[in-house]
């Protein structure tokens, strides 16, 4: 059963009845066939999702619900919606780490004159905040400070000037008193060590996991911000054996009564996922406030720790911008949601958030404003149940909003059937043949040497012996009963749509033809994985015509026996089909439209009438032009011949010198008929005649040159004449 539920589709028949020898029927199965095959205990666990805990977002709460339970089927994930609201005026607790080396002397004085101003930045963030201040410096053995000069650090630089160096000191717990917290900066001195990277982390692991001692308020009630002030790198896991210390970080809190970190020269540093892990436990998010000589290494640490919404600032070298860095940094933290979860790697959450209008596939908003609402839609769910699920059934994890709260969520793990569990099994029961099995969710697991449905069979030799019997052949790669049904005691019980000897015979494998097996019941029948067809039909699928054997098909009713197509002069039988000749048409082309008393000529008088005439169809109907059953005349662009048209037959009949082409519909019943008319001529008019055309215009042109020619020879011969003649007179003169 826990293998079928494993399937998100698939559901389990625990009724002890559903397969019986002869009838053998596959207890997983969907759930409407499970059903449909008449079973009546059916188990399909669902995913659920219940809130525990769920207080709309507002003063108190940030992120809305807070709890969750999710009972979790392989396959079947959860869906829930997280609402995350930055609350106006939301308590904030700031716990400023301060480097306490050499070289932050410049630092430490101006802070001192800058503790006021730190307070102040703080009243505008929420009047809700307190206050808190530690230092560090290092280790106090070689080869992280001299030994001579470990209780002055300071005596070659500036002789007095510097307290002993120490590891880590908790100086004030989180108070809401600005004036004590300016009292208290302003009370410390300066120390120093000689190697460059700090023990900064040794000071916040103990920050984090000192809850009490630093003071913090319970989880999920403020925002937990620590400001880690220095200008120079850290140390971590690994670099204690240089001196001589190889006992792991515990990540317990190690403070003494002095408030002093008391194992710094006996453990060593943490490692960054050590520190990660306790911040991320404790709901701190970091805010690193580095010079410009260590703040990309400090950058690439924030990136490694987003998802706790750790981010680095870089500090001015004597500290001046501090207080602008601590507001610009708490404004990025305040208007950046962004979830992370703990949960086991078996389960997969995945995220889409909802940005004011933007739809995204991530687990982040920025630039969120105070009081607006940004949205979450998780998916929560398993892809399958592996051993470690099964045995814990149950956990809880959290679904993390750094400086907003968290999502805690139950999860159960759905890997097995409800009549799988204790309580339900029947050890040697006697639905199991005399005890030989223990009874579970409908079936049977044997007893060894026994096997079959209620472990019937006794193999007390070779159960291969009666395996082999349900097979065709000896060979070992075949499956008993074909693979469709199951051998019990030397005998096949075949699948449901199986039989035959050994269930090699189905009624469903047959090929199919237009998607019915076989081309469905008019062409033939699937028989043992084999289409046996009708007389009409051939091929393996039967989606051939058998053309001898459909050559009735073209004898009409009343016909003479053996005249196919109403005859040779009509049309030709083609694989069970009348081909006509021009002039007929019809099923047995038994029609002729256009012969004497066809339809063509009983329409052409009507046709006329109606749009050359242009008299109304009753009144040709009237005038005994048209027939009482015709319907409508209409004239078309294009005669669309389609089926219900009479055998696509176009008419022709002549309108004064053209020919125009028309058609008829026949109704339903065969009675009643509508003329149509192709708009225009159907024969164009005879073309101009263009050579008699061409050689009249050239045969003008020329008879007018002529003409030109012999008027302006007329004239020439005139004007010389007059010309001579009054010379002549002149000379008589």
């Amino acid at each position: 059963c826990k293998g079928c539920i494993a399937k998100p589709q698939c559901a389990w028949c625990y009724q002890e009845d559903f397969t019986e020898l002869g009838n053998a029927v596959y207890r997983c199965d969907t759930k409407d066939d499970l059903v449909n095959k008449g079973c009546k205990n059916i188990s399909n666990p669902s995913t659920e999702l219940t809130n525990i805990k769920d207080v709309a977002v507002g003063a108190q709460y940030q992120v809305s619900p807070q709890q969750v339970k999710v009972k979790l089927r392989p396959g079947a994930p959860a869906r829930l919606r997280l609402t995350v609201r930055p609350a106006e005026n939301y308590p904030v607790d700031l716990y400023y780490l301060m480097d306490m080396s050499w070289s932050m002397r410049d630092d430490l004085s101006k802070l001192k004159g800058l503790a006021g101003k730190i307070a102040e930045s703080m009243a505008n963030i929420t009047t809700k905040f307190r206050l808190g201040f530690g230092s560090f410096v290092d280790k106090t053995v070689m080869p992280y400070v001299q030994p001579d000069f470990v209780d002055e650090p300071c005596r070659r630089e500036l002789p007095g000037a510097c307290v002993a160096t120490y590891g880590f000191k908790h100086i004030l717990s989180l108070v809401n008193n600005s004036n004590l917290f300016e009292d208290e900066v302003n009370k410390q001195v300066i120390s120093g060590n000689i190697d460059d990277p700090e023990g900064g982390f040794d000071a916040l692991m103990q920050v984090a996991v000192c809850e009490e001692k630093i003071g913090w308020l319970k989880r999920g009630t403020s925002r937990r911000l620590v400001v880690f002030v220095s200008d120079d790198s850290f140390h971590f896991a690994g670099d204690g054996k240089l001196g001589g210390i190889v006992t792991p970080n515990d990540e317990q809190c190690h403070l003494n009564g002095l408030m002093t970190y008391d194992k710094s020269n006996e453990m060593d540093y943490p490692t960054l996922a050590q520190l990660h892990h306790q911040l991320q436990m404790h709901q701190i998010q970091p805010i690193f406030a580095v010079t410009r000589n260590v703040s990309n290494i400090y950058k690439v640490l924030s990136t490694m720790w987003g998802d706790i919404g750790a981010v680095t600032g870089e500090l001015a070298l004597d500290s001046r911008n501090v207080v602008d860095l601590i507001q610009e940094s708490y404004d990025k933290i305040a208007s950046t949601v962004k979830l992370s979860h703990s949960a086991p790697s078996e389960v997969k959450i995945t995220y889409t958030a909802r940005c004011g209008n933007q739809i995204l596939n991530q687990k982040e908003c920025t630039n969120v404003g105070i009081g607006e609402k940004v949205y979450f839609d998780l998916e929560v769910g398993i892809e399958r149940c592996n051993k470690d699920l099964s045995e814990k059934k149950m956990n809880s994890f959290p679904v993390r909003v750094p400086g907003f709260g968290t999502l805690t969520v139950q999860a159960e793990y759905v890997c097995q059937c409800e009549c799988e569990g204790p309580g339900y099994k029947e050890e040697n029961s006697s639905r199991c043949t005399s005890g030989n099995g223990t009874y579970a969710c409908g079936q049977c697991a044997c007893h060894h040497g026994r096997y079959g449905e209620r472990c019937e069979c006794d193999s007390p030799f070779d159960k291969a012996k009666d395996v082999g019997k349900c097979k065709m052949t000896n060979s070992s790669d075949e499956q008993p009963c074909s693979g469709q049904g199951q051998c019990v005691c030397g005998r096949c019980v075949c699948n449901q749509g199986h039989y035959g000897e050994k269930c090699k015979c189905s009624d469903a494998t047959c090929q199919k033809y237009e998607k019915q097996l076989c081309g469905g019941p008019e062409r033939g029948a699937c028989v043992c994985g084999e289409c046996k067809c009708e007389s009409e039909f051939l091929g393996s699928n039967c989606g051939e015509l058998n053309c001898a054997g459909i050559q009735h098909r073209c004898h009409s009713p009343g016909s003479p026996r053996g005249v196919l197509c109403s005859g040779s002069d009509h049309g030709t039988c083609t694989c069970g089909q009348c081909t006509c000749t021009r002039k007929y048409s019809g099923k047995y082309c038994e029609e002729c439209p256009s012969c004497e008393g066809g339809i063509c000529r009983r329409s052409e008088d009507c046709l006329k009438c109606v749009t050359a005439d242009l008299n109304s169809l009753e009144d040709c109907k009237k005038l005994n032009r048209c027939e009482p059953v015709v319907k409508t005349v209409s004239v078309q662009d294009e005669i669309i011949v389609t089926q219900g048209f009479s055998a696509n037959f176009k008419c022709e009949a002549g309108e004064g010198d053209c020919s125009v082409y028309y058609t008829y519909s026949f109704d339903g019943l065969g009675k009643r008929y509508d003329i149509i008319r192709q708009r225009g001529l159907g024969k164009p008019p005879p073309p101009p005649p263009i050579l008699q055309i061409v050689l009249g215009v050239i045969a003008g042109i020329l008879l007018s040159g002529v003409i030109a020619l012999l008027a302006w020879k007329a004239y020439v011969t005139r004007m010389v004449s007059r010309t001579s003649y009054v010379v002549v007179i002149k000379a008589m003169m």
